[in-house]
């Protein structure tokens, strides 16, 4: 069970300050990486522009410092990490709920590695200190009157299937050149770092990957000629993932991989001789 506050209560940190709230004397297991209006029902709130979250674990709030956000600073109250670490283990473990909301299609979790960095870094520290993944939900508000609510598993299938592997968006970047290279190999990293941290990235987004931005004919040539070090960083972070074993790829699908990756490395060094 996820224990809530009562619905008019509200716990959430802003500018390192916590917000006083009535909540219920049980400790609660939510952790909610979101704005104050998805923090009026949920136990913990992280913000994106804060370093800990309150968690309501008694009649009142009191911050959960987390030792990789928070250094020991003057306004962080001058608490040691040591101290800190020991808290945050505890409060962590209790949480099994980690929610995200947006309002806006604009952006999406693989759109920056910002995402994953304070929402998927906390499903990790999550899962590190009570050994068990928590569910991770993204919640879509962008139509207030259909407002839906995906795993970040389903999130991430719905971004390949609707933006990163979609032939439009990818030759909409290609119009934009050296830039437009860039945001593809940027894409793949983000990829990368979600599933590192969360596990989201199936075998079949990694093969859709491989066969879309290194692959393929057209796009090899074309980051080629615009931006050399885009493609090579696409493969080494494929590459990457099959050697962590994150992804399970086909021998043959490897070995293209390390040849194109050798390949794009002497083409690099031939023109900086």
């Amino acid at each position: 069970m996820v224990s809530i506050c009562r619905p008019l209560s509200v716990c959430t940190a802003r500018l390192w300050l916590p917000t006083a709230c009535s909540c219920p004397t049980t400790p609660t297991r939510t952790g909610a990486v979101s704005g104050a209006a998805a923090g009026a029902s949920t136990g913990a709130v992280l913000t994106a522009g804060s370093a800990f979250a309150a968690s309501c674990g008694t009649m009142a709030c009191s911050p959960l410092l987390l030792p990789m956000l928070m250094p020991n600073t003057p306004r962080g109250g001058g608490i040691s990490r040591k101290i800190a670490s020991v808290t945050d283990r505890r409060r962590l473990k209790d949480i099994s709920l980690v929610v995200k909301n947006e309002d806006s299609r604009e952006y999406d979790l693989l759109s920056s590695d910002d995402f994953n960095a304070y929402f998927g870094g906390f499903v990790a520290a999550v899962k590190m200190a009570s050994g068990v993944q928590p569910r991770a939900y993204s919640g879509d508000a962008s139509d207030p009157d259909r407002v839906k609510n995906r795993s970040i598993q389903e999130e991430a299938k719905h971004i390949f299937r609707a933006r990163i592997l979609n032939p439009k968006w990818i030759q909409g970047l290609m119009r934009h050149g050296y830039k437009g290279a860039g945001d593809l190999s940027r894409t793949v990293d983000n990829a990368f770092h979600w599933d590192a941290t969360s596990g989201v990235i199936e075998d079949w987004m990694y093969d859709g990957l491989a066969e879309k931005y290194a692959f393929d004919q057209e796009m090899r040539q074309w980051l080629k000629q615009v931006n050399p070090y885009a493609l090579q960083n696409i493969t080494e972070r494929l590459l990457e993932a099959i050697s962590r074993g994150m992804w399970d790829a086909a021998p043959e699908t490897k070995e293209r991989l390390e040849h194109l990756f050798l390949d794009i490395e002497g083409d690099i060094e031939d023109v900086n001789l």
